[in-house]
């Protein structure tokens, strides 16, 4: 396991390693629970995440590698990704299996997207997660900023 190919086999190799190493995998909403009571967190704790930037498609084929080994994790969408829509049928199809599989989807947030239109960005956020909660039809946990550093805001502006 000493050269990434960053293929689809190598990723399911490397959940593997890490399962026989020990590592319990978690989604962001278990590891906040977990984070919450206060009690020592296991050492060996993989906090599993995907932001999809490009091909919702591909997260599908990551989830079901993660199915086969028990594991769950967190996905991260995008509303305003240049390349695909989730609230296109087959990505809309897409998201109700990765959360029906017991995976966690969280909106992937652009602030660069709200100075792109002059926008309030902490109120396009706001938004954003109520249009993402919508179409999903429960509450999401988490958000995930995209490429912070390339925008230059942060929620504390």
């Amino acid at each position: 396991m000493d050269n990434c190919s960053f293929l689809l086999k190598h990723y399911e190799d490397t959940l593997r390693l890490a399962s026989k190493k020990g590592y319990k995998f978690m989604t962001i909403r278990e590891f906040g629970e977990l984070a919450g009571k206060k009690r020592p967190l296991p050492k060996k704790i993989i906090v599993l995440r995907h932001d999809i930037d490009f091909d919702l498609g591909l997260s599908m084929k990551m989830a079901a590698i993660e199915n086969r080994h028990g594991i769950k994790s967190t996905y991260f969408i995008r509303i305003h990704a240049k390349y695909y829509s989730p609230f296109s049928p087959d990505n809309y199809v897409i998201l109700k299996r990765l959360m029906k599989m017991g995976h966690e989807v969280g909106l992937h947030f652009d602030f660069g997207f709200a100075k792109l239109f002059n926008e309030n960005p902490k109120e396009m956020l706001l938004k954003d997660r109520k249009i993402f909660e919508n179409l999903i039809g429960r509450p999401i946990d988490s958000v995930s900023m995209h490429e912070p550093a390339r925008s230059g805001t942060t929620l504390n502006e």
